[in-house]
C-alpha cells in the first residue's frame, strides 16, 4: 500500500505567511512527535518547507531529527523548495 502524508514544520498554520512569523509559539508542543512518528513510519520524506522554514532555527531542528531528507529542489537560500511552483516532472533528490 502506498500513501502520502503531509505535515508542516509549524503547527501554527496561516494564509498569511506574517502570521505565522509573529506567533509566540509556531511550532506547538507536540508537532515534534508527529513529524518525527511520520517520518519512523515513511520509506522516503521529502522536505518542501521554503525558505520561511528557517524561521527560528526550525529547518536545523528538524534536521537533527530526521535524517535522509529529501527534497525537489534547493532554493537559493539552501532550503528545500516548497513545491507550489515547481513542475510536477521532478524527482526527490537528496537534500544535504
Amino acid at each position: 500500500m502506498s500513501a502520502l502524508c503531509m505535515a508542516n514544520l509549524f503547527a501554527f498554520c496561516a494564509t498569511d505567511p506574517s502570521d505565522m512569523l509573529a506567533a509566540e509559539d509556531p511550532v506547538g508542543p507536540e508537532n515534534d512527535q508527529y513529524l518525527t512518528g511520520l517520518a519512523r513510519s515513511a520509506t522516503l520524506v521529502v522536505a518542501a518547507w521554503g525558505n520561511l522554514g528557517s524561521h527560528l532555527g526550525r529547518d536545523r531542528a528538524v534536521r537533527a531529527r530526521i535524517p535522509n531528507l529529501h527534497c525537489l529542489k534547493i532554493t537559493g537560500a539552501g532550503q528545500p523548495h516548497h513545491p507550489l511552483h515547481l513542475p510536477g516532472t521532478l524527482r526527490p533528490i537528496p537534500f544535504v
